[in-house]
Parts: structure tokens; C-alpha cells; sequence
């Protein structure tokens, strides 16, 4: 697809990523699968793991947005293609390190809280994918969950004017005050859409170990760089937005008996900015490797590390 639609598209989605994205499918001289025939199903890929087992094994559904699918990263799922869903994302490396009993990853590019328990408008193939939640049951021990960038279009309406700008870049988006307060509000509600979706994995996985990861930071604490596309006038309301996100999610997680995975604090030096120590990717989608504003497979490795941290 040209990529004049790949930005039009990534609008549409949202990183989530997200925060995550709409995006488009690769060619096949980029390397990326053609859509399948057949109904969106879980996956159970499990690629080799760059870590040893240290866990016993255990039942593990992953649910999530694009931060969490891995749009751009090979190898791809099988069976993820209409979701843009890799086989190297967090959830694939964290199933293959904890020798797994059994692993569904339902995580999906452009997934928000709504289609937890609603599905959603898949991204190629115009299918209707499943709820995430219906991947969880009383067997379930381990749910990771990695989602909320997407929520009234929270992370798609700030990038998705970047792609749209080309070359030119980011146009200012903060000029008027109210557009961040708005954003800050929408990211604040995250909190309570994240906790009723916890609400019901509890009620379905009673015995489960919930864990919410939250999100990367995109730009550095300080200074700015080309990568990145953001007008630097952008970057202190950019940085707020995501601390706001994240903040959220740790607050939905401590009030529903879940762990939070502080993915912020774990990224630090990470950014976009950070030339090859980046886990993040910046403004061009690079198909292979990662879509833009997403994770690399360093920034999966990250996660994973983060989570098995954390269990």
C-alpha cells in the first residue's frame, strides 16, 4: 500500500499502539503476510527464546493494542495477520521464556478498552475479530493486558497528523490549551475503562495473575530530535499526555488486585531519541522492524524482561 495510505490509515488506528495504530499490510517485497481466508484466531506462536525458563509452567492469554501486537516485527503470527500481530511481541517472548502450558495471544492493532468485550473492526481483511475476553476463563493462570492508548482516539489523533505531514513533519498540535486538556482528560478515563476490563478478567480468571504494562516513554525527559517528527513547542504536552496514560493504568491496576509494569521507568534512555539504544521506533515505519511510534524488538525484549521482573 503507498504510503500516503499507510498514514491515512494509522489515523484511523490509533497506539497504540497503541499509545497504537491503523496500519496497513505489507507487500510482499516488504516481507509482511497477506491477509488469511479464514477467521481471526487466537495465536500460539512461540518463537525460540532469547532467555532461559525459570517458571513453571503455566496458562497465559495476553490481551492488548498494537504496543502489545508488535505491528512491523517478524516474524509474523500465522494466524495474526489481521491484527498486525508478531510472533516476536512481548507476550510471544514471556510465553516462550516461562515454558508455557498454554499461550493465546489475542492483542490486536487498534484495540481500546471497548473491544475487550466487544471485538473490533479488524485492520486488513475488513473482519470482525472476537472480544479479547472471551481468551480468558477459570483455567486461565497468567493475563497480561496492555491496553488504553487507543481510547477516544488518544494516541492515533497526535501521530497520525505527523504521518499525514510527510517530510514536513509534525504540525504544532498544543497551541491551544484546550486541545491538551482535552487529551489529558481523555487519558485521565482510561483509568475507569481499564478497571471495569479488569473487573471482568478477575470474574472470569478468578485464581489469575493479572499484570497491566503500561507504556514506553516516547521522548526523552529532556531536549528533542528529528526522529521523533514533534515540533519541540509539542514535547512538554506530548510528555504529560503519556505520563497521564500511565499513570491511569497503575492506578486501575492497584485498585483491582493487579500488578502494574512500570514500562515508563523501564525505558528510560530508550526513547525515540536514543539513536541505537531506541526501543522505540520514530516517525517512518520501517516494515521488519517496526511500525512508526511503536516498539522494536528491542523495546519487546524490554517488556518482557520488565514483566518476567515482575512475576
Amino acid at each position: 500500500m503507498p504510503l500516503a495510505e499507510l498514514g491515512r490509515a494509522v489515523v484511523r488506528v490509533a497506539i497504540a499502539a497503541a499509545v497504537s495504530l491503523t496500519l496497513v499490510s505489507c507487500s510482499a517485497s516488504q516481507g509482511a503476510p497477506s491477509p488469511s481466508a479464514s477467521s481471526e484466531q487466537p495465536s500460539t506462536d512461540q518463537p525460540v527464546s532469547d532467555s532461559p525458563s525459570v517458571h513453571a509452567p503455566i496458562r497465559y492469554v495476553a490481551l492488548g493494542d498494537s504496543f502489545t501486537a508488535g505491528p512491523y516485527l517478524t516474524p509474523y503470527a500465522k494466524d495474526g495477520d489481521t491484527c498486525l500481530r508478531s510472533a516476536a511481541n512481548y507476550p510471544a517472548l514471556v510465553a516462550a521464556r516461562l515454558q508455557v502450558a498454554s499461550f493465546v495471544d489475542v492483542s490486536c492493532a487498534a484495540a481500546s478498552t471497548l473491544d475487550l468485550a466487544h471485538g473490533q473492526r479488524a485492520l486488513l481483511g475488513g473482519r470482525l475479530a472476537p472480544p479479547q475476553l472471551a481468551a480468558v476463563s477459570k483455567d486461565t493462570d497468567l493475563v497480561t493486558i496492555g491496553i488504553g492508548g487507543n481510547d477516544e482516539g488518544l494516541f492515533g489523533s497526535i501521530v497520525g497528523a505527523c504521518l499525514g505531514a510527510g517530510q514536513a513533519g509534525c504540525p504544532r498540535q498544543f497551541d491551544d490549551p484546550s486541545v491538551l486538556a482535552a487529551r489529558l482528560a481523555s487519558a485521565r478515563r482510561v483509568e475507569q475503562s481499564v478497571g471495569l476490563g479488569l473487573q471482568e478478567i478477575r470474574r472470569r480468571a478468578p485464581d489469575a495473575r493479572i499484570l497491566v504494562v503500561g507504556y514506553p516513554v516516547l521522548l526523552p525527559a529532556s531536549g528533542t530530535c528529528a526522529k521523533a517528527g514533534f515540533p519541540a513547542a509539542d514535547y512538554p504536552a506530548m510528555r504529560r499526555i503519556e505520563a497521564t496514560l500511565n499513570s491511569s493504568l497503575r492506578r486501575a491496576a492497584e485498585a483491582n488486585d493487579a500488578t502494574y509494569v512500570d514500562l515508563a521507568t523501564a525505558s528510560r534512555g530508550h526513547d525515540i531519541c536514543a539513536g541505537r539504544d531506541a526501543w522505540v521506533n520514530g516517525a517512518h515505519s520501517v516494515p521488519g522492524k517496526a511500525l512508526a511510534f511503536h516498539p522494536f524488538h528491542s523495546g519487546m525484549r524490554g517488556a518482557a524482561d520488565a514483566i518476567e521482573a515482575a512475576l
